[in-house]
């Protein structure tokens, strides 16, 4: 099993098996059944532990065979994004089309993630046909306000064939009254899951065999009040006493002192070794066979087979319960866990130490690398613990798990940390890519060389920090420095410093050495189990091979990387984030939005468990999808996580120009002049393209941005009617961006040339410049930067489509007008005497226009406004050459289009 921060834990949204000589409950179940009646949005079991909340909901789910998603909640699912992601899990299990991510940097409030992720789940259950419940077992565990508020949107917002169902030991904080109000819950509680007498004769005599009589059994449910797992524990002692009306007979008390007579009562009809076996593994959250065996071993009890054991408690009903269904795994009832380790703690003080060691030992050795350092953390021997994340520190990396990593280092005092000069080192390598103040990352530098890491790890650091700087050459002297330095052991940081390195070759020209340079060093670092670094290797190639417009090298490149990418168990690493950013982008250039959107959100969600600041690659994109779809308040929550982002991470102001030169991109499209122009001047463009930043004048990472900004510029000046600096701006733009082999800024320059030529009235130019950036586009079939020019530009582009000659380019222009909603046809008989193909929603319009509505009535019929009609119609009246809504109804009958 993976550890949490690497893959979700299956037995988690899973329905748990049902225990072995389960009594049926027809009572419950038709009362459970009053929870599907039509106005009925939550079913409530609450009551304390013990009283079969989750068995009663197993059997009758089963019996009832209705469609389920099953979510048992653990204390660490207060994290929301945590709870988010187990919640998709659980739904997509029954809904597989479900292809929502709760990829988040951490940020969200509780609007973004009813907005981002509850809408589109609620919207996908409201497409699901059939009756769906949806549980959240041990709901008490949950103490996160935002997941209370959470759940209460998705309450007020349910589809009606759904139900959420919450077994909990305590009322949730969520609005139950209100919905008590109007007749929304169905709620059960103590006294209604209590055996009542018939069903604790039927448990006691017909289940457990105990053939005690009727008086007896409702003498001991009496005392017990009908608690399950108090008769359970009752009738574990009973087995071992002759004279059962006896026992019966002075058994009482409250809950809490039944519970510690009945532990001393059953443990006492146990065996010696299996009372050792009990106290033992009592310290585990789950259990397996060989890992029983290992604690064990602390024993001076000769004890059969951990595995046999297990069965064996299982069979006897001795409170565990089974994991998987083929009955590997199980834990204790966590009642009875407690207390058994209090009577550990009690009994044998010393023990607990010693047996979280051997656990942690034995997940160690079976590769089961979180579970074994929670172990190694319990034993409160932080000297061993800190061994221990010492020894996996580098593995931890090389699997690209630093947020575990951290975790881990925050059970740890600061002086065990510091006796660690590995661990020092590591953690400010992970700090530095989680995104942390600059000061705290390079404070591990100042120290003496005797605790800086392994030799050379800190100029490591220091290369690193000084190429995100910008500082290229002094970055390069640094890696070839550290490489002589490294030892060969630490395959981690001399496989990332080479790449490093490289990479600083390649931004200093020399481009095509530097990636065989890196083809190979990706595959040697994937040979040595670096799958971080080679995969980090060939999404830098193919981010390069994507500016380039070599989109099936770049996309084959991507693909190989995700390949790399995954765990043993075929799952994928954090590391594969960018390999998924990359081919996001891929399908947004192509147009391809749903793709898109899948791809950038699961690689925001893999890129956070590796680097917080990487993921600002995916959300700058992510804005820009917003902006094509519309989803304008989307794009402003996507701008501020990537604000947020930005200014945490203060290693380099790189991170900083570029959101707000993507910022000033959408702005400007969407006419914010202000905005746009006050980043000109803040960025000290005003002089553009004849004077430039004095820091744009050095051999810098940041100098190279410039060219990007300029087509921003040229938008703000066509905003401003200023088409002399305009053109002056494009003319610098295509200059660098064919020096510098950029292609898709040379289809943005001609693009904003045509619109130049087009507003100057110049229409042979303008066509020509669109045939140029056609040309550039055809052959990777780029799209995106034609469709984020507006309805304006997409009738130049149909405008000139009949003067464009090659059947190639005439059939992309075709496919991107249609993908803007204009009808294209080549049909020329059905469309003789249409001068202009009208548009999808003109065509709506036109169907519409035998029915006599008046204007008024069409907006209110296709729910647009009255203003956009007349326009609509206006237009349908020119591109039939009609003059009247008569006219224009015959003239379509006689084309067919009505």
């Amino acid at each position: 099993m993976m550890s949490e921060n690497s893959t979700l834990l299956i037995t988690k949204i899973q329905i748990p098996p049902l225990p072995y000589n389960v009594l049926p409950r027809s009572r419950l179940h038709e009362s459970l059944d009053d929870g599907l009646l039509p106005n009925i949005r939550l079913i409530l079991l609450s009551a304390p532990a013990g009283y079969g909340k989750t068995t009663s909901l197993n059997t009758w789910i089963e019996e009832r065979g209705t469609h389920t998603a099953w979510l048992s909640l653990d204390e660490g699912d207060n994290d929301p994004i945590r709870f988010m992601n187990y919640l998709l899990a659980a739904l997509k299990r029954r809904i597989p089309e479900l292809e929502i991510q709760a990829s988040t940097s951490g940020m969200y409030s509780v609007e973004d993630f009813c907005v981002r992720i509850l809408n589109p789940v609620i919207n996908k259950m409201e497409t699901y046909t059939r009756r769906l419940l949806l549980v959240f077992d041990d709901y008490h565990l949950i103490q996160n306000q935002t997941i209370h508020e959470c759940l209460d949107y998705l309450l007020d917002n349910l589809p009606a064939h759904a139900r959420v169902i919450i077994a909990t030991r305590a009322e949730p904080p969520i609005k139950i009254a209100r919905m008590r109000g109007r007749g929304q819950v169905k709620e059960m509680r103590m006294e209604d899951l209590r055996f009542q007498s018939d069903e604790a004769r039927a448990f006691l005599d017909t289940v457990l065999d105990l053939k005690l009589t009727n008086a007896e059994i409702d003498k001991l449910n009496h005392r017990t009040e009908g608690w399950i797992s108090g008769l359970k524990m009752a009738a574990a002692s009973i087995q071992g006493h002759e004279e059962k009306s006896m026992f019966i007979e002075k058994f009482s008390g409250s809950h809490r002192h039944i519970m510690d007579y009945l532990l001393d009562e059953v443990l006492r009809q146990q065996t010696p070794q299996r009372q050792q076996f009990l106290l033992n593994t009592s310290v585990l959250p789950r259990l397996t066979g060989s890992l029983c065996d290992a604690l064990m071993t602390t024993s001076n009890v000769s004890f059969q087979n951990g595995s046999e054991i297990l069965s064996d408690l299982e069979r006897e009903n001795l409170f565990i319960v089974p994991l998987d269904d083929n009955r590997d795994w199980y834990r204790y009832h966590r009642l009875f866990s407690d207390l058994l380790q209090a009577r550990l703690k009690r009994k044998h003080p010393e023990r607990s130490s010693t047996l979280h060691r051997r656990a942690s030992q034995w997940f160690e050795d079976h590769n089961l690398t979180d579970e074994a350092v929670q172990q190694a953390i319990l034993t409160r021997d932080t000297g061993f613990a800190a061994d221990l994340i010492e020894r996996v520190s580098q593995e931890k990396f090389l699997r690209s798990e630093l947020m575990t990593f951290l975790r881990w280092l925050q059970r740890l005092p600061e002086e065990e940390i510091l006796k660690r000069p590995k661990i020092t080192i590591y953690r400010a390598w992970a700090l530095l890519f989680h995104g942390a103040p600059l000061d705290i990352v390079e404070a591990q530098l100042q120290r003496s060389p005797e605790i800086s890491g392994p030799p050379g790890s800190a100029k490591s650091l220091q290369a690193f920090i000084a190429l995100s700087k910008g500082e290229i050459k002094r970055g390069l002297e640094l890696t070839q420095q550290a490489l002589l330095e490294l030892p060969a052991d630490e395959g981690f940081l001399r496989d990332f410093t080479t790449f490093c390195a490289v990479s600083a070759q390649i931004a200093l020209g020399e481009i095509e050495d530097g990636i065989n340079v890196l083809k190979m060093a990706s595959q040697t670092s994937f040979h040595a189990g670096n799958m971080a670094v080679a995969v980090l290797i060939l999404t830098d190639m193919a981010e390069l091979r994507m500016k380039e417009l070599h989109f099936p090298e770049s996309e084959k490149l991507y693909q190989q990387a995700l390949t790399m990418a995954k765990d043993e168990g075929g799952e994928l690493l954090p590391i594969a984030g960018g390999a998924l950013f990359g081919l996001g982008i891929l399908a947004l250039e192509r147009y391809d939005l749903n793709s898109a959107e899948e791809l950038l959100l699961e690689g925001i969600h893999h890129t956070e468990r590796w680097s917080l600041i990487a993921t600002l690659h995916g959300h700058l994109y992510m804005a820009m999808l917003h902006f094509i779809h519309g989803r304008f308040d989307d794009m402003e929550q996507s701008l501020d996580i990537l604000h947020n982002l930005s200014q945490r991470y203060d290693a380099s102001e790189f991170d900083d120009i570029i959101v707000e030169m993507f910022e000033s991109d959408l702005k400007v499209r969407m006419g914010d002049i202000d905005v746009v122009r006050a980043w000109l001047m803040r960025r000290g463009l005003e002089g553009a393209p004849e004077r430039k930043p004095d820091i744009y004048l050095q051999d810098s990472v940041i100098a190279r941005i410039y060219k990007y900004e300029l087509p921003i510029i040229a938008r703000l000046y066509i905003l401003e009617q200023d088409f002399n600096r305009a053109s002056m701006i494009l003319e610098e733009l295509e200059r660098l961006a064919e020096q510098a082999n950029r292609p898709l800024l040379q289809i943005d320059a001609n693009i904003l040339a045509a619109l130049v030529h087009h507003a100057t009235g110049d229409s042979d130019l303008s066509v020509a410049a669109l045939q140029k950036a056609l040309e550039i586009a055809s052959p990777q079939g780029v799209i995106r930067p034609f469709l984020m020019e507006g309805e304006e530009f997409n009738h130049l582009l149909k405008d000139a489509r009949s003067k464009i000659e090659s059947p190639g380019l005439l059939e992309f222009l075709d496919s991107i007008l249609q993908k803007s909603g204009f009808v294209v046809s080549t049909d020329r008989v059905a469309t003789a005497g249409i001068l202009d193909p009208l548009s999808p929603r003109e065509l709506e319009v036109l169907q519409l226009l035998p029915t006599g509505l008046t204007a008024d009535e069409l907006a209110t019929e296709l729910i647009i406004s009255v203003n956009t009609v007349r326009s609509h119609m206006k237009s349908i009246y020119t591109k039939l050459g009609v003059h009247s809504r008569h006219e224009a109804v015959l003239k379509a009958s006689e084309l067919d289009l009505i």
